[in-house]
């Protein structure tokens, strides 16, 4: 901690500090301090890249933080997208406390708290819609539709003494969205006295206003017509949109629609649940009466948009998918954009498809098959002026995309602010915002395999392992004789080619090794312990095979004395 958060107790106002998100994309979390309690709005992960061995996504660490207010007195959620919830089940195992989210997201908060066998969890999740106002003590809080890539997204009204702070999670204004109601911008011009808005980034280098999902269907319909064979789709699995646009056209071509992939089965299983959705009558086809349909009448909604490994399209360009073998007259459509830190997986995906002989269509060629679920500045500058902020905050991006939305701020007359992860901000309706100091925010990491929480340390270890190699030595030395009882061995990790892998004795170190011991013995005034002695062992390993390769691999002594 570079602050003692004490300060934020005494506040008048509500004190704003980003956990995450700021100059990133994904693990968005925002601290607000009212009355000195702790409410969480969000709780993201961050896809980790590949540098990061074995690691499957990123989370702050909050530990240090929520000690200080014994936990968060509440999560207020925004939207069901992983880079708002995918932290929740890590967090609230150790901090639990009532989670507020709309329906959509309370089911798939759920099905995590089931995944990670924390249902006992589920109690605390509370059911709240767009329109909604409740009160935690003191503090109210306004759930405000907004349009995005997922149902039920939603922005938050903060409300303390007449401070009041719009938070608009991830949004893009669409008017004409046929398959989700349009943003109503009279409900945030109605309301007076916003002190601060803090706004999504992602799409604030954009300008003007970006395509809407009805802009979608007469480009997907023209790429579908275009098909010789069957037509594999892929898009975001969470997109209910974009897949009951498909599943539309598909009933308007006379073609059936095959779900190939958990993502989207189950976000078609919840909207039918929900009332969001309705299989057409004789569209939807299983695998097993695939041989009754022609290529030509078969459309194919697939997960792996991403080139995610084990995926729907994943399976099929590398030749695994049980039911659909790529042929020449076959054609992809990828319907979404490439997420950043992607791109080489998913040009690697693309490679394979056309080489097994299908025709993949993408944005690059086909522009209209994909709108984004955020808003460009136009849109942003829409929602500035309906909501009238006397401060604004961009966040939820990279810094150049903060930046660029500060830009639009600026321009538009408001006092804007650029913060950093941890910065700490007083809110209050009268005397404005100022920054008051920073907290430290370090982070977890999820580990693919296990989903245990690492720190850097670990993944530090992780990589020297992967980079320079590792080696384990082991034996046991009679103290009484002075001699090796029984090894040492040597085993190498990564370190050097099977066929010259050499143990201690083809060294020739085994002798050498035990002379240091005993010269560095006799220095001692007390006995020495298996701990000392395996450390003496491990350095003096690391120095003799810096000589040998040039390189100082990860050495781990484990030395008995008997």
């Amino acid at each position: 901690m570079n602050i003692e958060l004490g300060s934020a107790f005494n506040s008048q106002g509500i004190v704003v500090f980003p956990i995450g998100g700021c100059g990133e994309f994904g693990k968005n979390m925002t601290g607000y301090v009212v009355d000195g309690r702790l409410f969480v709005v969000d709780a993201g992960l961050l896809f980790a890249d590949a540098r990061s061995l074995g690691v499957a996504s990123v989370i702050p660490d909050v530990t240090e933080i929520f000690k200080k207010f014994g936990g968060p007195a509440a999560y207020i959620i925004t939207h069901g997208h992983e880079d708002h919830i995918g932290a929740l089940p890590f967090i609230c195992r150790d901090w639990p406390a009532l989670i507020y989210a709309t329906p959509w997201t309370c089911r798939l908060i759920e099905g995590k708290f089931d995944r990670h066998g924390l249902q006992g969890l589920k109690n605390s999740i509370r059911k709240v819609n767009a329109g909604d106002i409740f009160t935690i003590g003191k503090v109210k809080f306004e759930y405000l539709h907004v349009n995005h890539s997922i149902p039920d997204a939603c922005a938050v009204i903060i409300e303390h003494k007449g401070t009041k702070i719009l938070h608009t999670g991830d949004f893009k204004v669409d008017l004409k969205c046929e398959e989700c109601p349009p943003i109503r911008l009279e409900e945030y011009r109605r309301h007076k006295d916003i002190t601060l808005m803090l706004a999504d980034s992602t799409n604030a280098s954009h300008p003007g206003v970006g395509p809407g999902e009805a802009e979608v269907v007469e480009p997907l319909r023209k790429a579908i017509l275009e098909c010789r064979g069957r037509t594999i789709i892929s898009t975001f699995a969470s997109n209910l949109w974009r897949l009951q646009i498909v599943v539309k056209l598909a009933k308007e071509l006379g073609k059936k629609v095959l779900v190939s992939g958990t993502g989207i089965d189950n976000c078609l299983k919840l909207a039918e649940e929900l009332g969001h959705f309705k299989w057409p009558d004789g569209v939807k086809v299983s695998p097993e009466h695939l041989k009754k349909v022609e290529d030509r009448d078969l459309i194919v909604l697939a997960t792996g948009c991403q080139a995610e490994n084990r995926a729907s399209l994943y399976k099929m360009a590398y030749g695994e998918h049980r039911d659909i073998k790529i042929m020449p007259n076959d054609s992809v459509i990828i319907s979404a954009r490439t997420i950043p830190g992607n791109e080489k997986d998913v040009a690697a995906l693309i490679s394979e498809l056309r080489r097994l002989g299908a025709h993949v269509i993408t944005t690059r060629s086909h522009p209209g098959i994909h709108v984004s679920g955020h808003a460009y500045a136009g849109e942003i500058k829409l929602l500035l002026e309906a909501a009238n902020p006397k401060y604004f905050m961009p966040v939820h991006g990279t810094y150049a995309q903060i930046c660029d939305n500060q830009i639009l701020g600026n321009s538009l007359r408001f006092q804007t602010i650029i913060p950093d992860n941890g910065a700490v901000l007083e809110v209050h309706k009268d005397k404005g915002v100022r920054q008051i100091g920073e907290v430290d925010v370090p982070l977890l990491y999820v580990d693919g395999e296990s989903s245990a929480l690492l720190h850097y340390e670990t993944i530090r270890e992780r990589l020297r392992v992967g980079e320079l190699g590792g080696v384990i030595i082991s034996g046991i030395i009679d103290v009484r004789k002075g001699v090796w009882a029984k090894g040492p061995t040597l085993e190498s990790l990564g370190l050097m080619n099977e066929s010259k892998k050499k143990g201690l004795d083809e060294f020739g170190w085994a002798n050498e090794l035990l002379d240091e011991i005993k010269a560095w013995g006799k220095s001692l005034k007390v006995p020495p312990t298996d701990a000392d002695v395996s450390e003496v062992v491990r350095v003096a390993v690391r120095r003799k095979l810096a000589n040998e390769f040039r390189k100082k691999p990860v050495v781990v002594s484990n030395i008995w004395l008997l």
